[in-house]
């Protein structure tokens, strides 16, 4: 995954990986993560982890502020 064994300890730990770890670790695991999503805010983080995008990212994609999409 490319990824540092100190950063493997954190995950194991309880330590939520950052947005842009995402996508290698789906393609690891060969599914995603976490549950079905039901809410529209589970959905939207989902979608967003999905593409390794975070916050100030998916916000520039959709011309909002940051702060909006927080």
């Amino acid at each position: 995954m490319d990824t540092f064994e100190d950063t493997l300890r954190k995950w194991e730990d309880g330590c939520s990986p950052i947005a842009t770890a995402y996508p290698k670790i789906i393609e690891f695991l060969g599914c995603e993560p976490w549950d079905v999503p039901t809410t529209l805010a589970e959905q939207i983080r989902a979608a967003r982890y999905s593409r390794g995008l975070r916050i100030e990212d998916a916000a520039k994609l959709l011309g909002v502020d940051p702060s909006t999409f927080w």
